[in-house]
């Protein structure tokens, strides 16, 4: 992550790259924008806020219908937006995010934590993280790509207008979840040699694209009888029929 000077109207500014910087650095610069250290941030059921809201060592709270036009973002804490609440980007280093149902966001990214999109939610972007779970419930609508490098997925009646890829963790999804895209499990070179990962397409699921397994990754796919995929390379598909294979 590098960290870049104060756009107007948000307290700091950072950016995703293969690095993470020193904290203390981080929160230097953070403090110097005017952003707070070692203090959480509660926004109050139904509140409006221009700009964007930045904090280190501590989390974030958008109560009911609370809505921030600018980023939610912070260092070594979680994030979490109640029902019907809604912010730009969501990005968070060590912490994990949690929207509530029916919530609004632009973008979701963290580095070790998970994601939870609760029934409803929408993401105008893209939804990734180093570290963690994915998961999202009934109705939910990602308009990006998701991804992870390591944690699995967890998608149920879920549409994502993108591709969904992850490098070492299992892939579920069910009851109607639809994909866009393709399905990627990326080489991994530092798997273990019996290490297998398992990808379930569920009752009435669909996957426009490919299930593409990259490298010498053992993937188990299963798809349902009632689901759809687009075609699979470098993994033969099984058919199942119930609940689970």
């Amino acid at each position: 992550m590098a960290w870049a000077n104060c756009a107007p109207g948000e307290t700091a500014v950072n950016t995703m790259t293969a690095r993470i910087p020193a904290l203390v650095a981080a929160a230097l610069l953070i403090a110097g924008c005017g952003g707070v250290i070692n203090e959480p941030i509660e926004v109050a059921a139904g509140e409006h806020l221009d700009g964007g809201l930045t904090t280190v060592n501590a989390p974030i709270m958008l109560r009911q219908g609370a809505s921030v036009d600018g980023r939610l973002r912070t260092v070594n804490g979680g994030i979490t937006l109640e029902r019907d609440a809604s912010a730009g980007q969501v990005e968070a280093v060590n912490g994990s995010i949690r929207v509530g149902e029916g919530a609004r966001i632009s973008a979701a990214s963290t580095v070790n934590g998970s994601i939870e999109l609760g029934p409803g939610t929408e993401v105008d972007g893209r939804v990734s993280t180093v570290n963690g779970r994915i998961t999202a419930r009934d109705g939910v609508r990602i308009n990006g790509d998701v991804e992870n490098v390591n944690g699995g997925f967890f998608l149920e009646g879920t549409t994502v207008h993108g591709n969904l890829a992850t490098a070492n963790g299992d892939i579920e999804l069910l009851e109607g979840t639809r994909v866009t895209g393709d399905v990627v499990i990326s080489e991994d070179r530092t798997l273990d040699g019996d290490a297998e990962i398992t990808i379930i397409v569920g009752r009435d699921a669909v996957v426009e694209g490919m299930v593409i397994v990259q490298g010498d990754t053992r993937v188990n796919l299963y798809v349902h009888e009632s689901a759809r995929i687009g075609g699979s390379e470098g993994v033969e598909p099984e058919a199942f029929s119930g609940t689970r294979p």
